[in-house]
């Protein structure tokens, strides 16, 4: 029941038209944090494409690197932007969101580290997850099920009790 973890390679004969997924853009320093919402986000439903379960892409080839950002993100429907203040420096961050601009629909979802001020003018105008709460009323609107379904289904957790993300996101927020 839960969701797919799609990697590159399998775009090219497994992609699906119309099926919804997540891009989830991180900067490399933010990767406990991003697995952590990409393996919620997969146990909601939600297929998602996270660098860190590809095992067919080379961080040491920047071409490997580009054609995995561009298959991942040509493959899916949204792009989740994992803000904080190592994302403020990242390079690959704003490229996969400019790429990605005019075709997928864009939100940042917001880590404790860093402060709505902060945020870059470019993805202040995205829908903006701040914590728990508002990540379980994206998931949701993604998957079309209340809230209250996927609370008795065990796919997401009461953002009013501990929570597997309380250390990396805001809190009933």
């Amino acid at each position: 029941m839960g969701g797919i973890n799609y990697k590159s390679r399998l775009y090219e004969n497994s992609y699906v038209q119309g099926i919804q997924c997540v891009f989830i853009s991180h900067q490399k320093n933010d990767s406990n944090a991003a697995k952590k919402i990409a393996d919620y986000l997969l146990k909601a439903g939600i297929n998602v494409y996270f660098d860190e379960y590809d095992n067919t892409l080379d961080l040491t080839d920047p071409y490997s690197v580009v054609s995995a950002i561009k298959k991942g993100l040509n493959h899916s429907t949204h792009l989740l932007v994992i803000l904080s203040e190592n994302a403020l420096r990242s390079k690959w961050i704003p490229w996969e969101v400019g790429y990605a601009y005019d075709s997928k629909k864009i939100i940042s979802l917001k880590l404790k580290d860093i402060a709505s001020k902060e945020l870059p003018e470019y993805l202040r105008i995205t829908q903006i997850i701040s914590g728990t709460t508002t990540l379980n009323e994206f998931i949701s609107n993604m998957l079309g099920w209340t809230e209250s379904y996927l609370l008795k289904e065990a796919r997401i957790v009461d953002s009013s009790r501990a929570h597997p993300l309380d250390e990396v996101l805001q809190w009933n927020l």
